[in-house]
């Protein structure tokens, strides 16, 4: 089980820890996936600069929650989790890209 109060982003295999640290009102934590995928929806260049958004599920209903088209023309598949996550979480994101190769 992964638990953390830091973000990280992926880029070109490697992973980064944000600069700035993504919240909501309140006590800065998201109440919902839904919150969090809204607001990352709204601002997909948190995700990667120049990020076209192709597809999402914000309700998390099935699927896969956020699918864009990197600049340099690779799929980006977001799955997002509120709370710890686990080895099947890696799992279920692996998944969403290899359907999408």
């Amino acid at each position: 089980m992964v638990e953390s109060d830091e973000w990280y982003t992926l880029q070109d295999g490697k992973c980064f820890p944000l600069k700035e640290k993504l919240s909501t009102s309140g006590e800065g934590k998201f109440q919902t996936e839904e919150e969090l995928t809204n607001l990352l929806l709204n601002n997909p260049e948190l995700i990667e600069p120049g990020l076209l958004l192709l597809r999402s599920d914000p309700k998390g209903v099935g699927g896969i929650d956020i699918l864009g088209l990197s600049s340099k023309g690779r799929f980006v598949v977001v799955e997002i989790k509120r709370g710890s996550i686990n080895a099947s979480s890696f799992g279920q994101c692996l998944g969403y890209a290899l359907a999408v190769r």
